[in-house]
Parts: C-alpha cells; structure tokens; sequence
C-alpha cells in the first residue's frame, strides 16, 4: 500500500468508529437523562446500544489488559478499537490507568444490568469519544499533509 492509500484507510476506520462511537453515545445520553427526541429511541433500539457500547468497551478492555477480561470474550473482543484510540487512552491516563480500567468494568456492569449510567460514567465514556475524535483529527491532518 502507497503512504496515501494506508493514511486514507486509517482516517478511514478512525472517522468510521469515531462517528459511531459518538452516536451511540449520544442515544445513551437521549435516553438517559429524558432529552428532546427520546420519542425516537425505543427500547429494542436502547438494547442495541448498551450491548454495542458493552462490545466497544470490553474491546478497549481487552486491548489496555487482556486478562481483565473471560478469555472467550477477549477474543471476541479483539481488534475492535482502532490501535490509536488504545494508544491515546493508555498514553492519556497512564498515571490512573488501573483506575480508569475497573472504571470501565463498573460501566460494562451498569449497561448489562440496565441502570443508569451516573455522570462519572458519561464523563469516562465522553473521555473515549475525545479520544476517538482526536486520533481521528491526527489522521485527516496527516492524510491532507500528503
């Protein structure tokens, strides 16, 4: 591959799971805390949600330490956070990374059980969006400087 095709392919899969990342996210936050258009976000759709956000974050969980999690779903798990984003958070939290981690199991246990998230758990979930949007800036800056 050109440096051009693997930097457009990297913006690529970064802008794709940035975007979704973001969206999910934003439903969560809609149905959570009551906002305008709840009306279109339904409960099958809400279960969607938490059981792609429970996949994303045990995605990051796997990638920052494996052995967080059963190995069955490590695997399955595997590859599904684009390596910058697990970069980014390991570089941005590496003084707390242990807390930031079973911060992160107390979220997955939260959208399995259908509670609701508290504001620290929004505030951890915004943290991976800010990361995901970052790397996915840091692309399209290096794509566009080609």
């Amino acid at each position: 591959m050109s440096d051009i095709s693997a930097l457009s392919h990297e913006y690529a899969t970064n802008a794709m799971f940035a975007d979704e990342i973001n969206n999910l996210i934003l439903k969560m936050k809609k149905y959570s805390f009551k906002t305008s258009g709840l009306d279109k976000i339904n409960s099958k759709e809400i279960k969607d949600v938490q059981t792609k956000l429970v996949e994303f974050m045990e995605g990051l969980l796997v990638e920052l330490k494996p052995e967080s999690l059963e190995p069955d779903v490590a695997r399955k798990r595997k590859g599904l956070i684009p390596t910058e984003v697990v970069e980014r958070v390991r570089y941005q939290y590496k003084n707390a990374l242990d807390y930031w981690i079973e911060d992160t199991k107390k979220i997955i246990g939260v959208l399995k059980s259908d509670k609701q998230i508290d504001t620290k758990g929004f505030e951890l979930l915004d943290a991976l969006c800010d990361a995901a949007d970052s790397i996915t800036s840091n692309s399209f800056r290096r794509l566009w400087r080609r």
